[in-house]
C-alpha cells in the first residue's frame, strides 16, 4: 500500500454507500469494465464459476481498449449486472470481499487524479448517495485527508496523468481551480452571473495560454478576482434577450446522445422531457432534429421550478462544483482548451436545469430531484466522447461568450 495525502470536498468524509437501499444503484444502467490483469485474477480464483450465474464478459475492440477496459461485463436484459444478487448485494463481494472487486466498482463514486506528489478526489454525481450529500451541505469547501492506495491504483492514476503533465497550463493548475472555486461560490448574486464571471475569466485565460504566455496567468487571476466585485454581470446579461431555444439547442444534444444510452431510466427521463415541453420529436435523418416547441408552456415550468427551489438554491451550487471537481473541470480534456472546458460546463449546467425544471412538480421531493439527476450525470460525468460532441456542435453553431451568457440566462 502507498500512503499520501488526499484532498477532497467536505462531503467526501461522509460517504457511505447505501447497498441494497439504492433506489438507481451503479450496478445498472452502463458498462463495468475490468483490466487485462483484473480479469485473469477472476480466472485463476475461480470467480467466474462460483460467482454471476451466466455472466459473460465480452473482449473491448482495441481501439476503445484502456488500461482499465479490457474486458466489459456483459449486462442481463435489464441492464444489470450479472453478479448483482436479488437483495442488491455483489456476489463476488459476497463470496471473495472487497479486494476482489474490480477497481471500478471499488472505487466508485470517487475519482482519484494525483498531481504533485497529492491525490485529489473527486465523486460521481451519478450516484444518488453523493446528491444527498449535497443537499446537507450549505458550502462545500476542500479538506485533507491522508488516505492509502493500492499498486494497482497508483499505476492506473499515472498511467493516465503522464500525458498531462506535457501540458504548460497544468503548471498554473492551482491558481486556475481555485479561481473558479471563488468565482462559483461568490455570494450576493445569482449562480447564473457568478458563471458569466467565470467564463470572462477562463475566455482570457485560455487566450493566454494559446499565446504561450502561461507566466502571465497567475497575475491575471489575481487582477480579475480584485476587479469581480465591481463587475455588472446584471448589466451585460439586461443587454441580451432571453431565447428559450438556445436552451432548446443544448437539450437537443441530450436527446441525441439518448439513442446510444443503454440506461432504461435515462430514456424515461428524456421522453418526459420532450412531452412536458410539448415538443414534436421527429427523427430527420441520423442526427438531426426538427421541434416545435410552446413558449407559454416553458414559461410556467420555470415559475413552477423558480417557487420549488426557493430555499435551496444552494443545491444548485453544491451540484456544478462537485461536478467541476470529479470532473476536473477547466482541465477534463487537455486535448481542448480551457474555454472548450467552460462551454461543456455550461452546456451541463443548462440541461441539469432543465431537466429539474421540467421533470419536478409542485409536490416533487428532493429525492425526484436526485432521481433524475443521477441518471442525467451518469451519461455526463462517464463520456468522453460526449464532451468531444458537444464541444464540436457548439464550435459548428456559435461558441462565443455572448452565446453562452444567452444560453445561461434562458435556463
Amino acid at each position: 500500500m502507498n500512503r499520501y495525502e488526499v484532498l477532497q470536498p467536505s462531503f467526501a468524509s461522509r460517504f457511505a454507500c447505501k447497498g441494497p437501499a439504492c433506489v438507481h444503484d451503479c450496478c445498472q444502467g452502463w458498462d463495468v469494465t475490468l483490466s487485462r490483469e483484473e480479469y485473469k485474477k477472476y480466472k485463476k480464483n475461480g470467480v467466474l464459476d462460483k460467482c454471476g450465474k451466466n455472466a459473460t464478459f465480452e473482449v473491448i475492440p482495441k481501439d476503445q481498449a484502456g488500461i482499465n477496459s479490457y474486458v466489459k461485463i456483459k449486462m442481463d436484459e435489464d441492464k444489470k449486472c450479472p453478479f448483482q444478487q436479488e437483495g442488491g448485494l455483489c456476489d463476488i463481494q459476497c463470496k471473495f470481499g472487497e479486494k476482489m472487486l474490480s477497481y471500478t466498482c471499488r472505487v466508485f463514486p470517487r475519482f482519484y487524479r494525483f498531481y504533485e506528489g497529492m491525490v485529489e478526489q473527486g465523486m460521481s454525481l451519478g450516484c444518488e448517495r453523493v446528491l444527498e450529500l449535497l443537499w446537507e451541505e450549505e458550502k462545500i469547501t476542500l479538506e485533507t485527508r491522508v488516505g492509502d492506495f493500492a499498486d494497482d491504483e497508483i499505476y492506473m492514476q499515472y498511467w493516465t496523468q503522464n500525458t498531462r503533465r506535457k501540458h504548460p497550463i497544468l503548471w498554473q493548475y492551482y491558481d486556475i481551480q481555485t479561481l473558479c472555486l471563488l468565482l462559483l461560490q461568490a455570494e450576493g448574486d445569482t449562480l447564473e452571473h457568478r458563471m458569466v464571471l467565470l467564463g470572462m475569466a477562463l475566455q482570457n485565460i485560455s487566450k493566454l495560454n494559446e499565446e504561450g504566455k502561461h507566466n502571465e496567468i497567475p497575475a491575471y487571476i489575481e487582477s480579475f478576482l480584485q476587479a469581480a466585485p465591481d463587475i455588472s454581470v446584471t448589466e451585460i446579461l439586461s443587454g441580451l434577450k432571453e431565447n428559450p431555444m438556445s436552451v432548446l439547442y443544448s437539450m437537443q444534444m441530450m436527446i441525441a446522445n439518448a439513442t446510444s444510452q443503454k440506461d432504461k431510466e435515462y430514456h424515461e427521463a428524456v421522453d418526459k422531457v420532450i412531452k412536458g415541453l410539448k415538443w414534436k420529436f421527429e427523427k430527420i435523418e441520423d442526427d438531426n432534429f426538427s421541434y416545435e416547441f410552446n413558449h407559454d408552456c416553458y414559461v410556467e415550468y420555470c415559475k413552477q421550478f423558480a417557487k420549488w427551489i426557493v430555499g435551496k438554491e444552494y443545491f444548485l451550487e453544491n451540484v456544478m462544483v462537485a461536478f467541476l471537481l470529479s470532473q476536473n473541470i477547466p482541465f477534463y480534456d487537455l486535448k481542448y482548451s480551457i474555454w472548450d472546458n467552460y462551454i461543456y460546463f455550461v452546456w451541463a449546467y443548462s440541461v441539469a436545469k432543465m431537466l429539474l425544471t421540467v421533470c419536478l412538480e409542485p409536490d416533487s421531493t428532493q429525492e425526484d430531484a436526485n432521481y433524475y439527476l443521477s441518471i442525467f450525470f451518469r451519461t455526463l460525468g462517464h463520456s468522453p466522447t460526449l464532451f468531444a460532441n458537444i464541444v464540436a456542435d457548439f464550435k459548428k453553431n456559435g461558441d462565443s461568450l455572448a452565446n453562452l451568457c444567452v444560453l445561461l440566462k434562458s435556463c
